[in-house]
């Protein structure tokens, strides 16, 4: 074995007993979790070509690793740093900024959207801020495929290439995911505060939360630690994925970021460090459709339990040259993140599991940080200051 082989193989070695034993000789807390973990994505990440996970429990990130290549061509590793496309997991993150908003009194929730967007059409029933983050507004989704042609300066801009009647349903009859109603909503954020949506991010999340690698994923701006992007092609042949520019779909799900940000964004929320404890409860909360049928998505997450009763938030973003994937379990106070720089297949999945099998290896953690109120699936109150319309 050469000399460089053999540095290579004692500092793997080093590294995997880092992972599983604290400074004692003793187990690491989740050794067993990680190699759970591991020996399931040695299974399956076959179908990425790179990928990255990172879990958090209360305020550490207690695992945090990447796999394959973020340039395959070249054989650039993914590591802990790099940025991917994150499509839909934008959704927790615009439901975020919309709720510090309100809570600052500089949105009114339940406000008509004519408030804020005079131009925006509705078929009657009144669209509202609410309505968009809880997928209630009746509003059409993007047809796969379809792109909005960039660059744009911001939401508003961007709300400009949409079809004129956006509103295909009657507002709060049917739950039906709206990318296009995320991108209504951002330009809503845009009109109410007068800024452009990545600086309400950078000013409600990223910047207190130190999410320094999450930003618009704009084409034309060079980021270092962004992934390329794959499909596959004939055969199921890997290739370049086709170029799209998703920068002007904003909250709706034009954002890069990392699992480290990610995590940090979902322990911070956790600890109510971005939204009171009532405003993260109302996020959580399962919202309902006009005849009282519970959802199952409250603001901006996905809301279920599992097999043992145990609740837990999620949502999973795909497109073009990425899938994306964030659990959270506010008992146990546990974000897991999943990203990948292809749109493969069952991502979601991955992350649960391995959400599971942190949850399992220390189920005696703290307590339910968010108040019990009320019988399952009701919305508690949520204090909300009326905005005064823009000028």
């Amino acid at each position: 074995m050469s000399v460089t082989r053999r540095l290579l193989a004692l500092c793997l070695a080093a590294s995997l007993l880092a992972a599983v034993a604290d400074a004692s000789g003793r187990p690491a807390p989740y050794a067993k979790a990680i190699e759970q973990s591991r020996a399931m994505l040695d299974q399956v990440l076959q179908l990425y070509p790179g990928t990255a996970v990172a879990v958090a429990v209360g305020n550490d990130i207690v695992w945090s690793t990447a796999f394959g290549y973020a340039d395959v061509d070249r054989q650039r590793p993914v590591s802990r740093s790099t940025q991917f496309r994150i499509y839909e997991v934008a959704m927790p993150l615009t439901a975020t900024v919309m709720a510090k908003l309100s809570e600052e009194g500089r949105i009114d929730l339940d406000a008509p959207l004519q408030r804020y967007l005079p131009d925006f059409q509705d078929d009657g029933s009144p669209v509202t801020a609410r309505s968009l983050a809880a997928h209630l507004a009746g509003v059409a989704d993007f047809v796969d495929g379809d792109e909005i042609p960039g660059p744009c300066s911001g939401a508003r801009e961007a709300l400009r290439s949409l079809p004129p009647h956006p509103v295909v349903r009657p507002a709060g009859l049917v739950h039906s995911v709206s990318r296009q109603g995320y991108l209504i909503l951002s330009a809503a954020l845009e009109a109410a505060t007068g800024q452009r949506f990545a600086e309400l991010l950078a000013e409600t999340i990223s910047g207190p939360t130190g999410m320094t690698s999450t930003m618009i994923d704009d084409p034309r701006r060079y980021l270092p630690g962004r992934s390329l992007f794959y499909e596959r092609g004939f055969l199921g042949l890997l290739r370049t994925a086709r170029p799209v520019d998703t920068s002007c779909r904003w909250g709706a799900g034009g954002l890069v970021s990392t699992t480290e940000d990610l995590v940090r964004f979902g322990a911070a929320l956790l600890r109510g460090e971005i939204v009171r404890r009532d405003t993260l409860e109302t996020m959580f909360t399962p919202q309902k459709t006009r005849n009282g049928s519970n959802t199952g998505y409250g603001l901006g997450w996905n809301i279920a339990t599992d097999a043992r009763g145990r609740r837990y938030l999620w949502h999973g973003g795909r497109g073009v040259g990425g899938r994306a994937a964030i659990v959270v379990v506010p008992h146990a106070r546990l974000v897991t993140v999943m990203l990948s720089n292809i749109e493969g297949e069952r991502l979601d999945e991955h992350a649960r599991r391995i959400a599971a099998f942190f949850l399992d290896s220390d189920d005696s953690g703290p307590r339910d940080i968010l108040r019990a109120s009320g019988p399952p699936g009701t919305a508690p109150p949520f204090a909300l200051k009326t905005a005064p319309a823009p000028e």
